[in-house]
């Protein structure tokens, strides 16, 4: 099944990736991303329709980065693993 990309309708609150397969690989590095990296949705910039806003397991938000290149996590996809903050 071919993932559902994120566009303004899709629900606040919702896990999404990077969708490095959507793109061409030369334009992989240009992004701070990795394929295990799981973001979770928190909606479009107002003032920058088509981009968004997600937030990281460690509580990082990133902003600016077109919808379009980011997909729904599935049910039946797995996750990969979360990593766990250090504790000191």
């Amino acid at each position: 099944m071919k993932p559902k990309r994120v566009t303004k309708r899709t629900p606040v609150n919702t896990l999404i990736r990077f969708d490095f397969d959507g793109m061409p690989s030369d334009w992989h590095s240009e992004y701070p991303f990795t394929r295990r990296d799981v973001f979770l949705f928190l909606g479009e910039v107002q003032q920058m329709p088509g981009h968004c806003v997600v937030a990281t397991k460690d509580g990082r938000v990133i902003w600016g980065y077109h919808m379009e290149n980011f997909v729904v996590i599935s049910e039946e996809e797995p996750m990969p693993p979360l990593k766990r903050n250090a504790r000191k």
